[in-house]
C-alpha cells in the first residue's frame, strides 16, 4: 500500500490534467469511456500505465523544449511563417498527439499552426493592431500556399489560458499544463502544454511556446490501455 502511495506523489502535474480531461471527456464528448479507466490512473496507477503514459507525453515535453531552445538562439521569428511552417509542420506529422502548435509574445503577436482535414492552416495575429487583424494561410499537405485572407478579430493570446500560466510559472525544464478548455479555434476541448523565454537580445518581450492536445487524442490513447481489475 505504501509503495502505492509513493507511486501517487511521484505522478507529474501533467497526470491531473490527463485525469481531469478523462473525466471531461466522459462527461462532454466520449460517453463510452468507461469510469474504471479515470479510477485505475488516480488511484491504482500500475507500472505499465505508468510507461505508457510517459510515452504519451515524454514526446510532447521534449518537442517543447527543442521549440523553446530554438526561440532562445532567436530562430523563431513571428513575422516569417513560412520558416515557422517548415520547422513545425514535421512535428505534428510526427507526433499525432499534437493538434497544434502556438507561439505567443508579451506584446500580443501569435503564430498558430494546425491541420484541418487534408490541409495545414496558418494564423498570425497582432492583437496591438487596433483593428486585431488575424492573416490566415491555407497550405495542403505539401505545404504549398492555396489561399490567405484577413479577418479582424478580438482574440489576444495574452489571455489564454497557457499563456497566462507560462508566464505566471516558475518551472524551467517543467512545461505549464492547462485545465481542459474549449479551444478557440477548433472548437474542441483539450489540454495545452506551454513553456516561456525571455528575448533579451532583440525585443525584450517574454514568448510562449505551446502545444495543443485535444481530448479526443487522450480518449483514444486510454482506449489503448489493457487494465486489469486491480491495476495491473
Amino acid at each position: 500500500m505504501a509503495r502505492k502511495s509513493s507511486l501517487l506523489w511521484a505522478i507529474p502535474p501533467l497526470i491531473l490534467a490527463i485525469c481531469g480531461a478523462i473525466l471531461a471527456v466522459y462527461n462532454v464528448q466520449v460517453a463510452a469511456l468507461e469510469r474504471n479507466i479515470f479510477q485505475s490512473l488516480t488511484g491504482k496507477l500500475s507500472e505499465q500505465i505508468e510507461t505508457r503514459f510517459k510515452g504519451f507525453v515524454e514526446p510532447i515535453t521534449n518537442n517543447l523544449l527543442i521549440a523553446r531552445r530554438w526561440g532562445e538562439e532567436g530562430t523563431l521569428d513571428l513575422g516569417d511563417p513560412d520558416s515557422l511552417d517548415s520547422r513545425f509542420i514535421p512535428v505534428l506529422e510526427q507526433i499525432p498527439q499534437i493538434s497544434g502548435v502556438l507561439i505567443a509574445n508579451s506584446r500580443g503577436g501569435q503564430y498558430f499552426l494546425h491541420r484541418e482535414g487534408d490541409r495545414w492552416v496558418t494564423r498570425v495575429t497582432d492583437a496591438e493592431k487596433g483593428e486585431g487583424g488575424i492573416v490566415s494561410e491555407d497550405r495542403d499537405t505539401t505545404s504549398k500556399l492555396t489561399g490567405e485572407k484577413t479577418e479582424k478579430s478580438a482574440y489576444d493570446p495574452r489571455a489564454r489560458p497557457w499563456f497566462e500560466g507560462a508566464i505566471q510559472s516558475d518551472a524551467q525544464q517543467t512545461p505549464y499544463w492547462t485545465a481542459p478548455y474549449l479551444f478557440n479555434t477548433a472548437k474542441q476541448f483539450g489540454v495545452t502544454a506551454s513553456l516561456k523565454w525571455k528575448d533579451d537580445k532583440k525585443s525584450a518581450a517574454t514568448y510562449v511556446v505551446a502545444f495543443d492536445v485535444l481530448l479526443t487524442a487522450i480518449s483514444d490513447w486510454t482506449k489503448q490501455l489493457t487494465i486489469g481489475e486491480r491495476g495491473k
